[in-house]
């Protein structure tokens, strides 16, 4: 059986983009802390990027809490994006459909600029023609 690794939770904000860095497993012994430190952000912040670059494994748990930030974004009108992904966490998000779930960037440079730039976007008044 592997060894479990702790999840560890970094948050920051960027350009009002809140940032999530996550490292570790993101499994059922980590769901708990990563949607309560993650849904305690969203209230705040419209733009939310979810890091997952230092993740190496997912569980069903772990799909399950993604789920959950992605539906609370919803009901929010916030945006959620995800970075980061290695070729496994991208097929297995492919797979189950949750890639359609959210905004996806290379880095997180490239996320904050996504997340920026949308929201500049959806500001900006209809021209009529």
């Amino acid at each position: 059986m592997g060894e479990v690794r702790e999840v560890n939770v970094k948050k920051s904000v960027v350009d009002s983009v809140a940032v999530i860095t996550l490292t570790g497993d993101l499994d059922a012994h980590s769901v708990e802390l990563v949607g309560s430190e993650v849904l305690s952000i969203m209230p705040a912040h419209t733009e939310v990027l979810l890091d997952l670059s230092e993740v190496e494994h997912l569980t069903s748990a772990g799909l399950r809490i993604l789920l959950l930030l992605y539906r609370q974004g919803h009901c929010l009108d916030s945006a959620v994006a995800v970075v980061g992904l290695s070729a496994e966490l991208r097929n297995v998000l492919s797979a189950s459909g949750f890639l359609d779930f959210f905004r996806v960037a290379d880095s997180v440079s490239d996320g904050i600029e996504l997340l920026v730039r949308d929201v500049r976007d959806d500001r900006r008044e209809p021209v009529n023609a």
